[in-house]
């Protein structure tokens, strides 16, 4: 038997496992009643164990008379100084990434210009004779006719 046959026969287990589990807690759920109606005016109680009341929430903390609460301007001029900073900070990693695919590309550009250089010195050199000839060299003129027009 294969690891994948293997695989499968264990997926199809889980999930006839996981269907079952699915259908025996649906079952479950459906033999306990949520709630008992204990009153005659048609008022529902839910059933809790204990029957204890849930702790009541801590009140809200009231600020201190000791610190009072900023004014407006001052959570104003707070957050722009707090924006200015954050936007200066992922501006300077902007331009830093920037600036280095800029000088990737620049030392490609040297890289490339080395080679058009090379190419185009070892295209200008002309042999006649075995004697190199420079680039300034006038070998041969072109024959033209002058004409009037």
């Amino acid at each position: 038997m294969s690891i994948r046959d293997e695989i499968r026969a264990l997926c199809a287990e889980h999930d006839k496992l996981m269907a079952e589990d699915a259908w025996m807690a649906d079952r479950a759920a459906r033999m306990v009643p949520p709630v008992q109606k204990s009153d005659d005016d048609g008022l529902v109680y839910r059933t809790h164990e204990n029957n204890a009341p849930a702790p009541a929430p801590p009140p809200d903390a009231e600020p201190s008379e000791s610190e009072p609460y900023p004014p407006l301007e001052q959570l104003h001029q707070a957050i722009a100084q707090f924006v200015v900073c954050w936007t200066n900070r992922k501006l300077d990693q902007a331009l830093i990434a920037r600036d280095r695919r800029i000088g990737i590309l620049e030392g490609e550009i040297r890289e490339l210009k080395g080679f058009v250089g090379g190419i185009v010195a070892l295209l200008g050199q002309k042999q006649v004779d075995n004697v190199s000839l420079k680039h300034g060299d006038v070998t041969e003129l072109p024959k033209r006719r002058m004409q009037n027009g």
